[in-house]
């Protein structure tokens, strides 16, 4: 039984089925899907998914096949390395521009670039850009749904979704999931959903067992669960539509003309013979939905490389290597012995009872008076043991994961600062790609999030972001109104402002281009930043509330405050009645010369 009862597959009643251009989309997608290269791909997906969480020997690894009772040793590290790399790349929260094509919408969408900053905290996007970057690391692509939920708060808003690349289909041939004729996802989901998304269609729609490889096998799937499929696809299909237009005489006319019927995309929602949903793409961007994540960026594809996929093997043979390690340890610890038959001891007997000791045996006299004689294991060959020594050489090697990147000392001698920060920025080599394919899809990310702002952003709502120590609020919308705000009166902006209103009286739209810093994401060694923030306080190239903030010291910005604050009456005190910071209190100030040094013409006292 599911949430709403046990559907009847075998039900006699009104059968839906799929439109012929539906079946023809289908079809494709089940080529695709059913493919020997996507079938292999989510098996990958599936098994690296298993061995990052431990789950490591399976039956047909292990090492020729040992008993199971014994210790199954493993060193992970597909997951120590993913744990490495996705907080290290995450660890700073990226710096981006928005620049407005034209001048005087700068101002208007340097709010929208606030309300981005808001929407980064409210929508928890750091720690969703996390999970996008630990799907990378472990599977060819991360993927990030960017969309406008009209049904989320009072006026709808931004919604940014995980998806599961085990679920993910696009059209092959392509090299950007944005240059793809269609892509979208196929999953299972509860027939709950279908109840509470479309209500209308509930009773067509009947439970179905799915794919033997589902990427997600769900309890009691066969009996409550559907397949899904969601898919934004481009359509060039044309459409007729009649506009009436009226002379000045009053005289009206009827032309037909044509446009797209589909001019952002389409995008349509099935189940296997039920249509769900059929509508053109209400995302004006004119783009899927979904932002790609990677590790090592794809090569003629829109899959990339994952780290699993390059030390997997590695670490399988590491593991052998280890698992023989303990097996050899194992038959060390449990000795195997010779039993004299001249003795008259029973050997069954002797292994029940010498485990517990305190034994007394009579035998028979044999040659050299011991009837029992321990054998010897042979060492571990010293080629094993180098052997592992190499493999874990190859891992650093392939993955570009060192041990000063990981924290830990290359050599028992002290390093010096300069040296360690030496070999941490060498460190870093591989980790600036990973960085520069972060910011990347970030900035594809930001794109979309204020693509879709500018165009459901109606109705005025409220924001607010952090500037210093205080948090400030604001007001955002698409309206005129808004554009006219940011702009001084009068001004050659203004006057081009009203120019665009005129064409565009409803909504305002900005055309703008987002930078991201380059490297603002790369993490950089604390200790070596707070050197160099050090040295250039003591250069003077920085003040002391920017030394603060490098240090990330608590309460930086109050204590800096205080300081000034205790200077200033130190100089004070210095002054005296007159004033005066050059001499003893009391003495007298003498005016300088219009135009010395240190005094601003035309301000009495100087500066």
């Amino acid at each position: 039984m599911g949430l709403f009862g046990k559907k009847n597959t075998t039900k006699e009643a009104e059968v839906s089925v799929l439109p012929d251009d539906i079946k023809k989309i289908k079809s494709a997608i089940e080529r695709v899907w059913n493919s020997s290269e996507y079938n292999q791909r989510r098996e990958n997906m599936s098994r690296w998914l298993k061995e990052y969480q431990g789950d490591w020997w399976a039956q047909d690894y292990t090492y020729n096949k040992r008993d199971p009772k014994n210790s199954l040793v493993f060193a992970n590290l597909i997951f120590s390395h993913i744990q490495n790399n996705a907080p290290l790349l995450t660890d700073n929260r990226p710096t981006w521009y928005v620049r407005a094509r034209e001048s005087y919408m700068q101002n208007y969408i340097n709010i929208y670039s606030k309300v981005l900053e808001y929407l980064w905290d409210k929508e928890e996007l750091d720690h969703k850009i996390y999970l996008a970057v630990k799907d990378a690391l472990l599977f060819p692509i991360g993927l990030i749904k960017v969309y406008f939920d009209e049904t989320k708060g009072d006026f709808g808003e931004l919604s940014f979704d995980l998806v599961d690349p085990r679920e993910f289909v696009c059209a092959p041939g392509v090299e950007d999931i944005w240059e793809a004729p269609w892509e979208g996802e196929k999953c299972r989901k509860p027939l709950s959903w279908i109840k509470e998304t479309y209500p209308e269609k509930y009773d067509s729609v009947h439970s179905d067992p799915g794919d033997q490889d589902d990427a997600r096998k769900w309890p009691g799937a066969e009996e409550d669960f559907v397949t899904v499929y969601e898919i934004w696809l481009r359509d060039n299909e044309i459409e007729e539509y009649i506009e009436e237009q009226e002379d000045e005489a009053g005289n009206k006319t009827k032309t037909t003309k044509k446009k797209p019927k589909y001019p952002y995309g389409r995008i349509v929602t099935f189940t296997e013979n039920v249509l769900l949903n059929d509508r053109p793409s209400p995302f004006k961007h004119g783009k899927p939905s979904y932002v790609s994540f990677y590790d090592y960026e794809p090569v003629h594809g829109v899959f990339g490389m994952p780290e699993a996929a390059q030390i997997e093997n590695i670490n399988r043979e590491l593991n052998a290597r280890l698992q023989a390690l303990v097996w050899s340890a194992d038959k060390h610890h449990r000795t195997n012995y010779t039993l004299d038959a001249d003795s008259g001891l029973d050997p069954e007997k002797v292994k029940t009872e010498m485990p517990n000791g305190d034994n007394v045996w009579v035998v028979n006299r044999t040659v050299d008076g011991n009837p029992l004689r321990a054998v010897e294991e042979p060492p571990v060959s010293v080629v094993h043991n180098k052997l592992i020594e190499i493999l874990l050489a190859l891992d650093e090697e392939v993955s570009g994961l060192t041990a000063v990147s990981k924290g830990q000392a290359v050599k028992k001698q002290r390093q010096s600062a300069s040296e360690m920060s030496i070999l941490i920025e060498s460190s870093y080599t591989r980790t600036r790609q990973r960085v520069r394919n972060l910011e990347w899809s970030i900035k594809r990310l930001a794109y979309l999030a204020l693509s879709l702002m500018q165009q459901f952003y109606s109705e005025p709502r409220s924001f607010n972001y952090r500037e210093d120590e205080n948090i400030n609020y604001g007001m955002v919308s698409n309206s005129p109104a808004m554009l006219k705000q940011t702009l001084e009166p009068e001004s050659d902006d203004y006057m081009r402002a009203l120019e665009y209103l005129e064409k565009n009286p409803d909504k305002v739209y900005a055309d703008f281009e987002i930078e991201i810093q380059t490297n603002s994401t790369l993490p950089m060694d604390r200790q070596s930043l707070a050197n160099l923030a050090m040295r250039l306080y003591e250069i003077k190239a920085i003040d002391r509330e920017a030394l603060f903030e490098v240090l990330n010291y608590p309460k930086g910005k109050e204590i800096a405050g205080r300081i000034a604050q205790q200077e200033q009456a130190m100089m004070a005190a210095r002054a005296g009645p007159q004033g005066n910071p050059q001499g003893p209190p009391g003495t007298p100030v003498t005016p300088p010369m219009p135009g010395a040094p240190g005094q601003m013409l035309g301000v009495p006292g100087g500066r």
